[in-house]
């Protein structure tokens, strides 16, 4: 199993084939959260997953919308 630990990969699975991880850090950054936890051969270094893991966090704190749900934090009633 190879580690990706560069953010110009390019991703070669699911509805954002083809953009990189550097596009997903501000897209989508559960999607790839979601993909390492799922997905058995798709593995992040120790660093990139702490970075996806901080975004992540980030975005829920400021109440942007989870676009691998198409939903936002207000859809669950905590606003």
């Amino acid at each position: 199993m190879r580690t990706i630990d560069d953010l110009d990969y390019r991703l070669k699975f699911g509805k954002y084939v083809g953009r990189s991880l550097t596009e997903m850090l501000t897209k989508n950054p559960e999607y790839i959260t979601w993909a390492v936890d799922n997905i058995d051969w798709f593995t992040l270094s120790e660093r990139l997953e702490e970075m996806f893991d901080t975004e992540v966090e980030h975005q829920k704190i400021r109440g942007e919308p989870d676009e691998a749900w198409g939903m936002s934090w207000d859809d669950f009633g905590n606003n």
